[in-house]
C-alpha cells in the first residue's frame, strides 16, 4: 500500500506540471495578442491626416450618413404627420345648404361688402397716380 501513495502523489505532481504549462501557454498567447495590438495601434498611427483622398474619403462618409440620418429624421415626421391627418377628419363636416335663403343673403352681404372694399382701395390708388402726375 505504501507504493500506492507515492504513485498516486506522482499522479498529483504530472497534473500539476500540466496545469503550469496551460497556465504559460495562455499568458505567452496574450502577450502575443499584446504585441499584435501594438503593432495596429502603430500602423493606425502611421496615417497622415492631412492627406487629400483622406479628407476626401471623410466627407463622402460622413455626407452619407448626414443623408441617411436625414432621410430617417423625414421619414419619422411623414409617419407623425400620417398619424395626425385622421385626427382632423374627425372633426364635424359643416353641412351648408346651398339652396337656404339665409344662406343666400349672407353670401350677398360678403361679396357687397368685398366689392365696396376694392372699389375704395382702387379709387385711393387713382387718387394718389394723379397726385403723382402733378
Amino acid at each position: 500500500m505504501k507504493s500506492e501513495k507515492p504513485q498516486a502523489d506522482g499522479e498529483t505532481q504530472e497534473g500539476e506540471n500540466q496545469t503550469e504549462t496551460v497556465e504559460e501557454t495562455a499568458t505567452d498567447e496574450k502577450q502575443d495578442d499584446a504585441e499584435k495590438d501594438n503593432t495596429e495601434n502603430q500602423e493606425i498611427l502611421d496615417i497622415d491626416m492631412d492627406d487629400p483622398e483622406l479628407n476626401k474619403a471623410a466627407i463622402k462618409i460622413q455626407a452619407s450618413f448626414r443623408g441617411h440620418a436625414s432621410r430617417k429624421d423625414m421619414q419619422k415626421k411623414a409617419e407623425s404627420q400620417a398619424d395626425l391627418k385622421p385626427e382632423e377628419s374627425k372633426e364635424e363636416d359643416i353641412d351648408i345648404d346651398l339652396n337656404d335663403p339665409e344662406v343666400s343673403k349672407a353670401a350677398i352681404k360678403i361679396q357687397a361688402t368685398f366689392r365696396g372694399h376694392a372699389a375704395r382701395k382702387n379709387q385711393q390708388s387713382s387718387r394718389t397716380d394723379e397726385e403723382n402726375n402733378e
